[in-house]
């Protein structure tokens, strides 16, 4: 859950710069970003489980 709000925040970050109303693809985009983002935070905490 902590995650998804981290997206949200993320999304919302990108909301306030105006990405998405100057651009048609900005909303896939940043979907992307937002799952790259939660990807790279879930192999983080992975990796600190391992050690």
């Amino acid at each position: 859950m902590e995650l998804y709000t981290l997206g949200l925040h993320a999304l919302a970050l990108e909301f306030d710069k105006g990405t998405i109303a100057k651009k048609k693809y900005s909303e896939q985009l940043l979907r992307l970003k937002v799952k790259v983002f939660l990807l790279e935070k879930q192999r983080n905490s992975i990796k600190e489980i391992e050690k």
